[in-house]
């Protein structure tokens, strides 16, 4: 049935204070009605969609990988995402970004591909290199990534940000652990002198680099510490790390912390 643009309204409103079903009901109104709303007002009501879903995920939710996935699908399919023609290079970076975490690289690899003409002229090259370096890393190749990242020129603060990570995540893997904790007292000083990040991120970034260093460090311990006492100081990390909150690049943070359970057999 026809909504008007009030009701679609409260709906989102409903959806911004409810749970998952008020998600899939309200993005299955705005679609059902969209013929009878101007772009603008479109990319408005599905704009709410997606800020809800990414507050999701910022919480820690990885099943709403998928909501986000299918609900940008839609959006590209529809080119409803575009305004002139033109994708912006942060909905591109957030693409990229959540179908990795979904481990989507086959389906990353022909979206950059595809879409790369698509970004605007004055930062597509720097857009295309970041995201090209973040599917390598995602790919395990992470050598070809930080060379990627090498020729990036950083003119905004999120891509600083962004190639950090991937530059830390990346010595964790190759075991240069030396090097990572450097990268995370720079990256640390970054974060803390920045104008522009909201209190929040902030405190997510933080917290981050606090749960890393704590990793990275028991990592250097591996070889000289007894198995009693490497349990032990795992305990007491993962009882720190919990508490923890807001934390940017939790799936990461997690899955490493898995990750050495399992080693320690707990």
């Amino acid at each position: 049935s026809e909504f008007t643009e009030e009701q679609v309204r409260s709906r989102i409103l409903k959806m911004l204070t409810d749970e998952k079903s008020s998600y899939t009901e309200t993005v299955f109104i705005i679609k059902s009605n969209q013929k009878y709303f101007k772009v603008e007002e479109l990319k408005t009501q599905f704009d709410y969609a997606i800020n809800f879903v990414i507050r999701k995920l910022n919480s820690g939710e990885p099943d709403w990988h998928r909501a986000f996935l299918d609900l940008h699908h839609y959006l590209l399919e529809h080119e409803i995402l575009m305004t002139d023609g033109i994708l912006q290079e942060w909905d591109f970076k957030n693409i990229v970004t959540v179908a990795l975490r979904a481990n989507e690289t086959e389906w990353v690899d022909q979206f950059i591909n595809d879409y790369k003409n698509k970004l605007p002229e004055n930062v597509r090259e720097n857009a295309y290199l970041y995201n090209v370096a973040a599917l390598h890393f995602a790919s395990g190749r992470y050598r070809e990534a930080m060379q990627l990242l090498q020729e990036i020129e950083f003119t905004d603060e999120s891509y600083q940000l962004g190639a950090k990570i991937i530059l830390l995540k990346s010595y964790f893997e190759l075991n240069e652990l030396d090097a990572g904790l450097s990268l995370i007292i720079a990256y640390r000083r970054l974060v803390e002198r920045s104008k522009t990040m909201s209190e929040y991120r902030i405190n997510s970034n933080l917290n981050m680099l606090k749960a890393a260093q704590k990793i990275f460090n028991y990592q250097k311990n591996c070889d000289y510490y007894s198995s009693a006492k490497l349990k032990k100081t795992f305990k007491s990390i993962n009882l720190s790390i919990e508490k923890m909150q807001p934390m940017a690049n939790f799936d990461w943070i997690s899955e490493k912390i898995d990750s050495i359970k399992i080693d320690l057999y707990l």
